[in-house]
């Protein structure tokens, strides 16, 4: 089952320079599926468009079988089971934290069906118990944005429409909010699109990835495969893969974990998770270099045999190499020099030397591998 959107609709920015909006994408329901792109590409036009606070003529949006726009129909925003958080959390200030949260609860659609999460669970989730006395203006930016997530899942929606909610949070409130909506999701399969500009947010919760430049989607599909196609239109800076492994041993001694993958063994900072648990880790594209021999006397400990699949020179001076690693495939930035300099060509035997690893799926802050 999908949520469908086929659109066009002209844009007038008058900061910027106007564009026309042409798209037709489907998000997976029960899925986190994140839509990436840069500032002004038209990210917050669709979510209004799906939550029904825009309504352009040449519009059609499905919710699996039921129509919530096209030519002759329109539901409206309140009657769509959509939960919507903003960037600036739009929390009333003359009510109190419960009182906001009663609210949602008030505008809950379908009230004789079970709700979602009653509202303890809610305060649980997002750890506000101790918040409900408080206003708005008493509570930080990460506190803000955790009352309106736990808001807008009270108003027990089916699909949670996420614009950068945690744009100008820190690491740790980032963080904490990421491990929530992914647990939530994981848990009960609640549908949400997020929305983000930074790359590195959207590998961390999603399993489904959009890209969207300038009014147009230009790939859509699973993260791992979106992210290791060189054609996608990310930045070489922003490129990376996912990797998906076990958690194999702890070395408690110099502070590392190993996770093993059909491609051999990453080792990174260690971290609180027990051996046996499957984690996916994202490799930038830019940390991993490559060798035509097995470096012996070198800091970096990931090293591993590769096979080079595919080149693509993206610019004047570099190139981006795809390797094969056992069954999965990790991605390589480098220079055009050094791409001919050690002569790759798709089936060429390399090794592969990661220098850094982002995790993708445990609650914890990223951490490196070293």
């Amino acid at each position: 089952m999908t949520l469908s959107v086929k659109l066009q609709h002209s844009i007038d920015n008058h900061s910027t320079a106007s564009f026309k909006l042409k798209l037709e994408t489907s998000f997976p329901s029960g899925q986190i599926s994140a839509l990436f792109g840069p500032s002004g590409a038209g990210k917050t036009t669709l979510l209004r468009c799906i939550s029904g606070l825009e309504k352009f003529p040449q519009c059609e949006i499905k919710n699996h079988q039921t129509i919530w726009q096209n030519q002759t129909s329109f539901i409206r925003s309140h009657q769509r089971q959509v939960g919507f958080v903003f960037q600036n959390s739009r929390l009333f200030p003359h009510l109190s934290v419960d009182e906001n949260l009663n609210y949602g609860i008030s505008r809950a659609q379908k009230k004789d069906q079970q709700s979602l999460i009653d509202k303890p669970s809610a305060c649980n989730w997002f750890s506000i118990e101790s918040l409900l006395e408080r206003h708005p203006h008493q509570l930080s930016a990460g506190e803000t944005q955790r009352v309106a997530l736990a808001r807008a899942i009270l108003n027990n929606p089916q699909w949670l429409l996420l614009d950068e909610p945690i744009a100008n949070l820190d690491e740790l409130s980032k963080s904490i909010i990421l491990k929530r909506l992914k647990n939530i999701n994981e848990q009960y399969g609640l549908s949400m699109i997020f929305v983000s500009h930074d790359l590195e947010d959207a590998a961390q919760i999603a399993s489904h990835l959009t890209l969207i430049d300038r009014g147009e989607i230009t790939t859509s599909g699973k993260i791992e495969e979106v992210l290791n196609n060189l054609d996608s239109g990310i930045s070489a800076q922003e490129m990376g893969s996912i990797v998906e492994g076990q958690v194999q041993h702890h070395d408690t001694e110099n502070g590392l974990s190993s996770i093993q993958f059909p491609g051999g063994e990453l080792n990174l900072q260690q971290i609180s998770c027990a051996t046996g648990t499957r984690i996916k880790v994202r490799i930038p594209a830019r940390d991993v270099s490559i060798n035509l021999e097995h470096a012996q006397h070198s800091s970096v400990l990931n090293i591993m045999s590769a096979e080079v699949v595919e080149i693509k020179q993206h610019c004047p001076a570099n190139a981006l190499i795809k390797l094969k690693v056992g069954d999965q495939f990790i991605l390589s930035n480098i220079t055009k020099k050094s791409l001919h300099r050690l002569a790759l060509v798709p089936n060429k035997k390399v090794f592969a030397q990661i220098k850094s690893v982002s995790l993708v799926s445990h609650p914890n802050l990223y951490q490196s591998a070293l």
